[in-house]
């Protein structure tokens, strides 16, 4: 059980509030006192056992709140926080007017309407610039309800608002319990993690507060006394400390005021006086010009990856790539809980790597050039498809060879080692898979003419049926086999590499067509003209035979019509549904299914060393044009095929 005593203490010394399992009233203490008390709490002969968790502080031992909030303090903040040279006061309200809120929460029934499942915990975007934050909140909520394991499921108005409270804990929790960065120490660290939460001392603050900001704003510490390591974020760590302050902030009304204007302004601040500014800079490559935000107030990489990971690292590839002698570019460090998924891999703007694309549990924040959302799935979703480790083993075995990624191409001499690690055996097949595969003795291999022929041989097919087929079976094998990449079936608006552009000419050329005199050109357009207007005149005909319009299909009849084409494949064991949410327009919720390929109908097509996405794919289902979450999904699965059930696809912006 646990009594709450509230002292306030007169002017040169701290404010504060006691929770403690003790019970009873405390008097007013001077500042030094509470701090000596504090340490001999900490030190004292009832402390567990390090490598044991015990209940945090804020349940059993102490926690002193709260300390005013240095002006100082809500400077760097702002300077961390926004590029003076980029950021303009209207990006600043906007970050400023935001609140972190679902459409009804408890106010549904003044709605005067029973809102929607995913409106009771889907949250609202009321201005652009915070969505990144948004998205993370609203991912850790999914998280913590389990919507991915069900999408229907009913989430009452507490349940919803206790799951906010656990989601903006988490985040917070996890920024204290990461190591820093650079971190290299092997041993365990003893010390105490703690977390600040940073609240108004009156009711209501406002962008002119922060400005001016003195004695506007307090600071909670709460405690737990749990094993930091240094190389990863301890669950246990982030789990108690999580619950800690999911409590505090469910007590006492402590929530609403993330729920006011200025509620993600507060969430930030928590989160940076927990991490400290001097870490945060220390986690990004370029400490003195990058900040949490960039041009039009959108949320920046490093913010990103903060909220996702607790480390505000600058890019999105795997770990720590060390170029030159000194210079170092940190990704991220380890699988997070939540994934990432972004519009720019697709570009070729960055890399995406394999702990964000395959996170601990199947939901993604997705990045698109203006916006952030969110989507989800089953546990399916995570599973690799076997077209995708074929893929990815023969990728990996390829660009395992020196400068492969960038140049494209492999010398010769390196076939024998990159086969090997693919587990091929040729035995004495190996020189004449290397003279087959050179590129007219020029000493190298191209990626396209390796995937070609390796990924054939990796299903199955021999060495001397591969070598032996003809350019027509190759051409046969690329019209029927499915796109493993997002340019679209062979023949029907995809991108045509320069080889298959020379084969296909060479091979027109050859047919003798070309070669006809301007006459017989002449005499077949004709031809080809007269027998167009012939049909012109009997579609006019038919057209004028038109049966009377239908009337307009009900929203049943809509509903039907969409389950059942949304359930066309679910026999099939690679299809799954995902569902995206968008934070604006008052909360989007949009579920489509994807279908991922087997390896047998990718092989032997031409696809890039690195994905990219270019252009509409010819296996999309969709209606419209609006293609940009497909090219995001096919940075992960890169060989699928996408129902929309009759819908449009969601808007990423």
């Amino acid at each position: 059980r646990r009594a709450t005593s509230k002292t306030q203490i007169s002017s040169g010394t701290i404010m504060s509030q006691r929770l403690s399992s003790s019970g009873g009233s405390s008097a007013a203490l001077p500042a030094e006192e509470l701090r000596a008390r504090r340490l001999a709490a900490l030190s004292g002969s009832g402390r567990a056992p390090i490598n044991e968790p015990i209940t945090p502080q804020v349940r059993n031992g102490e926690q002193i709140s709260p300390e005013e909030l240095p002006a100082s303090f809500v400077s760097d903040f702002l300077s961390l926080l926004f590029d003076p040279s980029t950021t303009s006061d209207s990006d600043k309200r906007r970050w400023f007017t935001q609140p972190i809120h679902t459409r009804f929460g408890n106010n549904c029934e003044e709605m005067g309407k029973e809102p929607e499942k995913h409106q009771r915990w889907g949250l609202i975007q009321t201005q652009g610039g915070p969505c990144g934050v948004i998205a993370a909140i609203q991912a850790e909520m999914i998280l913590g309800l389990k919507i991915y394991e069900d999408i229907e499921r009913a989430v009452s108005a507490e349940e919803a608002k206790r799951v906010l409270c656990q989601a903006l804990a988490t985040i917070i929790a996890r920024c204290a319990a990461a190591p820093p960065v650079d971190s290299n120490n092997s041993n365990a660290s003893t010390e105490s993690i703690s977390l600040e939460i940073i609240l108004p001392i009156d009711d209501e603050i406002s962008m002119d507060d922060l400005n001016l900001s003195s004695g506007k704003l307090k600071v909670i510490s709460i405690h737990s006394n749990i094993v930091k390591r240094p190389r990863s974020t301890s669950t246990s760590a982030v789990s108690n400390l999580a619950r800690a302050t999911e409590d505090f902030l469910m007590e006492n009304s402590n929530m609403k005021h993330f729920g006011r204007p200025c509620g993600v302004i507060l969430f930030l601040l928590s989160l940076v006086k927990t991490r400290g500014a001097a870490n945060i800079k220390s986690d990004m490559d370029d400490p003195t010009n990058a900040h949490l935000t960039g041009q039009f107030g959108h949320s920046s990489q490093e913010l990103i990856n903060l909220l996702l990971t607790g480390q505000a690292t600058s890019n999105t590839f795997d770990n720590t790539v060390t170029l030159g002698s000194s210079l170092k570019c940190h990704g991220v460090q380890s699988q997070p809980s939540i994934g990432y998924l972004t519009q720019l891999e697709a570009l070729r703007y960055c890399s995406v790597g394999s702990f964000y694309k395959s996170p601990k549990f199947p939901i993604w924040i997705v990045g698109s050039t203006s916006h952030f959302t969110v989507m989800f799935g089953s546990i399916d979703s995570l599973k690799e498809s076997e077209s995708d480790i074929l893929l990815e083993s023969c990728r990996r075995a390829f660009k395992s060879v020196e400068n492969a990624e960038e140049n494209g191409f492999i010398p010769v001499n390196e076939l024998g080692s990159v086969v090997e690690k693919l587990d091929l055996s040729l035995d004495s097949g190996l020189p004449t898979l290397a003279a087959a595969l050179e590129m007219s003795g020029s000493g190298i291999i191209l990626w396209s003419d390796f995937w070609k022929v390796i990924s054939r041989l990796k299903t199955g097919a021999s060495l001397e049926s591969v070598l032996h087929s003809t350019s027509a079976d190759l051409q046969n094998n690329a019209a029927n086999a499915m796109p493993i990449t997002q340019y679209g079936e062979s023949g029907k608006g995809a991108v045509e590499s320069d080889e298959a552009m020379a084969k296909r000419l060479a091979a027109e050329w050859g047919s003798g067509e070309i070669g006809k005199s301007d006459e017989e050109m002449a005499r077949e357009l004709q031809a080809q003209f007269e027998a167009e207007n012939h049909q012109g005149e009997s579609a006019v005909e038919e057209d004028q035979q038109m049966e009377a319009p239908r009337a307009p299909e009900t929203k049943e009849q809509t509903d039907e019509k969409t389950s059942a084409t949304m359930d066309v494949e679910t026999y099939n064991n690679d299809a799954f549904q995902l569902h995206h949410y968008n934070s604006l327009r008052g909360g989007e919720l949009t579920t489509f299914q994807v279908t991922r390929l087997r390896s047998e109908e990718a092989v032997g097509m031409v696809v890039p060393l690195t994905p990219t996405n270019v252009g509409n794919s010819m296996e999309s289902n969709s209606n419209g044009t609006n293609d940009d979450l497909e090219s995001v999904v096919r940075t992960k699965y890169q060989s699928c095929r996408f129902h929309w059930g009759g819908k449009q696809p969601p808007s990423l912006h």
